[in-house]
């Protein structure tokens, strides 16, 4: 199952917190998210639970 959601870059932290939550209660559930922004914020691309 793939589960995604929309987030601006104010709203990263929430999105982290969300996909964690998937990675951890969804068994094999893929967690996408697309983020609304200019440009990939740096947080971004360290976070291991977005797929």
């Amino acid at each position: 199952m793939i589960i995604w959601s929309v987030a601006a870059v104010n709203q990263l932290a929430q999105a982290k917190v969300l996909a964690e939550s998937v990675k951890k209660e969804g068994g094999n559930c893929r967690f996408v998210l697309c983020l609304v922004a200019e440009e990939i914020h740096p947080d971004a691309q360290t976070f291991t639970c977005f797929d």
